[in-house]
């Protein structure tokens, strides 16, 4: 029968290795981070290629897994970024060769209003 010293010290170990493993899994899976000033230096005339390494993550929504409704009547780009976390949004469009011919950030609360689709009323 093991001693109550050596139970504790092996209960302990094992608690500890269990913390660990935990810490290690948070730290893995920790939200992908879409900082300002990456999105800002997005600019016109530069590749797809420039603009993917510029923001250091694929297009899509981050951090990944979380719903996320597009912005009614807002344009979207060719490929966009967002944040969920802050409600920022990257848009870039392209043009036939491949370039950036367009970038709108918005960010949250202020949407340009040259990207606003306009709704028609229809009246009878």
């Amino acid at each position: 029968m093991p001693s109550r010293r050596r139970l504790i010290l092996t209960s302990m170990f094992a608690i500890m290795g269990i913390l660990l493993a935990i810490v290690v899994m948070v730290w893995l899976t920790r939200p992908a981070e879409l900082s300002m000033e990456r999105l800002k230096a997005v600019k016109v005339g530069m590749t797809q290629k420039d603009v993917q390494e510029t923001v250091g993550l694929s297009p899509g929504v981050y951090p990944k897994g979380v719903p996320f409704f597009s912005y009614v009547g807002v344009r979207q780009g060719h490929e966009y970024w967002h944040c969920v976390n802050t409600g920022n949004q990257l848009n870039v469009w392209y043009d036939d060769h491949g370039h950036v011919n367009d970038v709108v950030l918005y960010q949250k609360g202020s949407i340009p209003s040259r990207y606003i689709v306009r709704l028609r009323s229809r009246e009878p």
